[in-house]
């Protein structure tokens, strides 16, 4: 719906999280109130969910990945906010819950949870396919299974559409074209990707683009013409052109642009959107040592979350559990490399995939060390 009094039927964003929102205003008296209880408790199950599939793959893991999940600060600071990444982490959570489960009825479940994530944050609507692809991959060498595979390949991107195509139809109706969810978004981001390098470019109340966001003074008259039709339909193709020429006219430099920003949207504090309070002034000793331990620890998850990629090699149950969840991280990595993405709240939705990874990782550490601690000792005892 539009800001105006009367409701105007928009495409801007997808409706997921709107939904959310009314039935928390519904169910409450106050505004907020209602909205942060709910996202609480999304985020608490979400990690109860989580660590008992874990569990059930990688049993020895079950406890450290509740642990890691319930102490994640991070979690803590998105589910008091007014932010779709609370609501998108659980729905991404759940479907891959239902797929490492599999209780009666998982692959219709996990198909429309897909669709619906996808109706809360649209650059998450080619994970169904993407699932599907990796399902149908480690799933690939019995023989006797490869039609059921194929089955789960074929079925479950259709069951993600079928949950979005209400929604579709209904777009069709207001405006007449084919808007599979939401529109007006895509061009801008992807003009910003092409030369972005940080986000210092928008700090202040309005965008100040460097100099080399620019090839020519055509590219800045385009940008300064439609800056403020950037969400119509006439500046999203305005600005997706602007992409192209760049990527068309400058590709090893676009793509060299692309790769050195991509660690930008996992490293950092997770907390810049957020006020410490009125005991935290910025800038404060106290302050800048919050933000320092914010820091180090997504550094910390982050580091253990991928390199947990190395057990992928160790046997079969936790070779399976490793790449189930590395899915969404890695198509989340994939699909924001040429897109405006210098803020880690980009890759909040896969962060709780991330913290059981780096779990599962730092258990399989310690495994293997003490294992080593008791073979040396046990060939010291017999050299003596």
């Amino acid at each position: 719906m539009g800001d105006s009094e009367a409701p105007v039927p928009t495409v801007y964003r997808p409706p997921g999280y709107a939904v959310l929102v009314l039935l928390a205003q519904s169910l409450s008296n106050t505004e907020w109130f209602g909205l942060r209880v709910a996202q609480v408790l999304l985020s608490v199950l979400s990690a109860f969910a989580l660590a008992r599939a874990v569990g059930r793959w990688f049993p020895v893991a079950i406890r450290p990945t509740l642990w890691a999940l319930s102490l994640n600060p991070f979690d803590a600071y998105f589910a008091g906010a007014m932010l779709s990444e609370t609501l998108s982490a659980t729905l991404v959570v759940a479907a891959l819950v239902l797929v490492m489960l599999r209780p009666r009825g998982w692959m219709i479940s996990a198909g429309a949870v897909l669709g619906i994530a996808a109706l809360t944050r649209d650059q998450l609507i080619l994970l169904p396919p993407f699932f599907a692809l990796v399902l149908g991959w480690i799933s690939w060498r019995p023989v006797r299974r490869r039609k059921s595979r194929l089955l789960v390949v074929l079925l479950l991107p259709l069951l993600a559409a079928a949950a979005v195509l209400p929604w579709t139809i209904r777009n069709a109706v207001q405006f007449n074209r084919l808007i599979p969810i939401s529109a007006g978004r895509l061009g801008y981001n992807l003009w910003l990707g092409t030369w972005e390098r940080d986000g210092l470019w928008n700090i202040g109340p309005v965008p100040v683009y460097p100099e080399y966001a620019f090839n020519d003074e055509a590219e800045r008259k385009v940008v300064e013409r439609f800056g403020a039709e950037m969400y119509t339909n006439a500046g999203d193709r305005a600005f997706i052109d602007l992409a192209l020429m760049r990527f068309r006219a400058q590709p090893l430099y676009t793509v060299g642009v692309w790769l050195r920003r991509a660690p930008a949207m996992w490293f950092g504090t997770r907390t810049d959107l957020f006020r410490y309070g009125s005991g935290l002034p910025r800038g404060s000793p106290l302050w800048k040592a919050v933000k320092a331990f914010h820091w180090g620890l997504n550094f910390f998850i982050v580091v253990l979350g991928w390199t947990a990629l190395r057990l992928a090699g160790r046997g079969r149950r936790l070779r399976l559990l490793v790449i189930l969840l590395a899915t969404p991280v890695l198509y989340t990595a994939i699909v924001y490399i040429p897109l405006h993405s210098t803020e880690n709240r980009y890759s909040h939705p896969v962060l709780q995939c991330l913290v059981a990874l780096a779990a599962i990782n730092a258990v399989a550490a310690w495994s293997s060390f003490r294992n080593r601690w008791v073979q040396a000792k046990e060939v010291g005892r017999l050299a003596q």
